[in-house]
């Protein structure tokens, strides 16, 4: 399943390398084979892409592209679309879930859509419980992995020889309706306790792999236990499923949670920009403004419409970007080139240690409507700023 720590490995792969984002699933597969529009578009693209490659590399290039081809002749797609790296003693294929620019690179690996995709779909931790086990999983793009599994077993045997011993020596005989509610009492302590250890270990999971949200899955009285356990700070990032999902299958489990997860992602994204344009201390909104705050490192989180897109001029001595046609830099005077918005701003985000969340659907719409990204200050506020 991808993730950052997977994407960055994929940035060292040995070089030159060819890189294809494809959607596999065409808009009408009654009328013609799956993958053929995919390779319509691979053939045509690498024609236009040979262009532009050295004619030390064209044998390399082309012999890449043959293997993408091949591996596409004839294969059933297992997901929406495939991202694919191909080089001398590189063949990776990652399968996805959800759909994709058509996309086609040689040389350094092409990391930058993915990143992109991992930004706007955040990673989640589902959490299935009932009274045997606790089930890990990681839920990335409607697709979910176990990642680890912890069984409940509660032995009863010395409660009962405990609970003898004591009525032999006292002489008296309980009743069984006191000894069933002891019983359960204690049962009910055990459970709690175990689905304290479950909600720590989810948390460790959340926070090794920078997960975004955590859904229990199962009985409220289990999942309520849990619940407890996460601090104040992630009310809103944990999630409580009560439903009897607990045991289904993998496949199954999927299935019911997928449109569950979405329908919370659309409502926190709309949520995440009403509360974003509403609060004009700690904000800016418009993309010369934050891109501006953004480079100096005074964004705390950058939020931005997936449906962003332009072009910036950078510096190529001190990297400074903006949207001004100048040919020259105003930081450094230097010559400055085109680049795309969309393929820098990932890396820039890092860099600068900012946070990222991309919003889609109305929530897009609405951030579009103020220019398309926005975001909040490291502790200061927009007067500060002047």
């Amino acid at each position: 399943m991808v993730s950052v720590q997977f994407v960055n490995s994929l940035s060292e792969l040995a070089t030159p390398v060819l890189t294809a984002y494809l959607n596999t699933q065409p808009a009408d597969a009654s009328k013609q084979p799956l993958a053929v529009e995919s390779l319509v578009w691979l053939k045509k693209q690498a024609k236009e892409a040979a262009a532009t490659v050295h004619e030390k590399e064209q044998k390399r290039f082309w012999r890449q592209v043959e293997r993408v081809e091949e591996f596409l002749i004839g294969r059933k797609p297992q997901g929406k679309a495939l991202v694919l790296f191909a080089g001398v003693g590189t063949w990776k294929v990652l399968p996805l879930q959800v759909a994709v620019e058509n996309e086609l690179h040689w040389g350094q690996p092409a990391v930058t859509q993915l990143l992109w995709l991992l930004d706007e779909r955040k990673p989640h931790c589902v959490v299935a419980v009932d009274h045997k086990a606790a089930r890990f999983f990681r839920y990335w793009g409607g697709e979910m992995e176990k990642v680890a599994e912890r069984k409940f077993a509660i032995d009863v045997s010395q409660w009962k020889t405990k609970q003898m011993g004591q009525e032999a020596g006292q002489g008296i005989k309980k009743t069984r309706g006191a000894q069933h509610d002891t019983f359960d009492d204690r049962m009910a302590a055990e459970y709690k306790h175990l689905c304290r250890e479950a909600a720590a270990q989810a948390r460790k999971i959340v926070e090794a792999e920078k997960l975004q949200a955590v859904f229990l899955v199962g009985s409220d009285r289990l999942t309520r236990s849990m619940e407890a356990e996460f601090p104040k700070q992630w009310r809103e990032r944990v999630v409580k499923i009560k439903e009897g999902f607990a045991r289904l299958t993998l496949p199954d489990l999927q299935a019911r949670l997928t449109p569950m997860i979405a329908e919370w992602e659309r409502t926190s994204e709309q949520k995440l920009v009403k509360n974003l344009l509403a609060d004009e201390r700690k904000t800016v909104v418009g993309m010369d403004e934050t891109l501006t705050q953004l480079q100096k490192g005074k964004m705390r989180t950058l939020v931005l419409a997936s449906t962003v897109h332009g072009d910036l001029h950078e510096c190529i001595e001190c990297g400074w970007m903006d949207r001004s046609a100048d040919p020259v830099c105003p930081v450094c005077g230097r010559e400055r080139r085109t680049v795309e918005l969309r393929d820098t701003l990932p890396n820039l985000a890092r860099n600068t240690n900012t946070g990222i969340e991309v919003v889609s659907g109305m929530a897009a719409e609405r951030l579009n409507q103020s220019g398309g990204m926005g975001g909040w200050l490291r502790g200061r506020t927009q007067a500060q700023l002047r």
